[in-house]
């Protein structure tokens, strides 16, 4: 069965990646969670994070209104500029990442002439698109004067980007960014193994295709057809292909009568 914790699967991960999402949360200096499948997107959290900033807002408002016969206190005046000061906060950094979502996207359609290179191999194993560390720490500090990897190096938003050679680029990753697509693709790996199982067959004993009827493989590729973690042309075919290397799935041997 397929282990998550099996360090064997990790030696298809290749080298520093990141995830746009990833790489703008880093260019505002958002900290919350982004890896997990289940957390939200940046914009959600940004937004999320808005709303609750806009309620208490509200709230400190309704105070303060509440208290108008009163003499307003200090404490109240200080109190609502804060929560105005949160919204503002939310505010400026949703418009950043919109900004920086968009020069993103816009400087990979160069394709050849653009700056920041798409890791493919590592897009195709995943279905998901993931760039290379250091070509998008390499844009961000020439176009931005901001580090993704050590963010508290340069000057945010300096209007005169500093030119700085690419050996000089420490990739100081974090491990889960080295390995943030790895619950994915053991989420593929476990789907197609638990449906091997599901249609009748033993996943290590699989029987040989017959000619002219469809095989195991194409059956569990039908089945799964509208599951969300094969949206790639080839992350199906890439999902049975690691299975096959890590000996989770084996052909059924048959020994010829004597």
């Amino acid at each position: 069965m397929i282990n998550p914790d099996d360090k064997k699967h990790d030696n298809y991960v290749s080298a520093p990646i990141v995830q746009t999402e990833h790489a703008v949360a880093k260019m505002i200096g958002w900290e919350s969670p982004l890896l997990s499948s289940s957390a939200p997107s940046l914009m959600e959290q940004l937004m999320q994070h808005k709303d609750a900033a806009i309620l208490e807002f509200i709230q400190a408002e309704s105070v303060r209104d509440a208290a108008k016969n009163t003499v307003e206190t200090d404490a109240t005046i200080k109190a609502l500029a804060e929560k105005k000061s949160d919204v503002l906060k939310y505010k400026e950094l949703i418009d950043k990442a919109k900004t920086y979502f968009r020069d993103i996207r816009e400087e990979i359609s160069k394709g050849e002439n653009s700056d920041i290179r798409i890791d493919q191999e590592s897009t195709d194993w995943t279905g998901d698109e993931f760039l290379t560390l250091a070509s998008v720490e390499w844009w961000a500090r020439n176009k931005y004067n901001i580090s993704i990897t050590s963010p508290d190096s340069l000057t945010r938003n300096s209007p005169e980007p500093q030119k700085l050679p690419l050996a000089t680029i420490e990739i100081e990753m974090d491990i889960k960014q080295n390995q943030d697509k790895q619950p994915k693709l053991r989420a593929q790996e476990k789907a197609i193994f638990d449906e091997i199982i599901r249609l009748g067959y033993i996943p290590k004993s699989l029987p040989k295709n017959k000619a002219g009827k469809p095989g195991v493989k194409f059956k569990v590729r039908t089945s799964l057809k509208e599951n969300d973690l094969f949206t790639g042309i080839t992350v199906f075919d890439r999902a049975w292909e690691r299975l096959r290397k890590f000996g989770d799935i084996v052909d059924d041997v048959q020994v010829p009568s004597p």
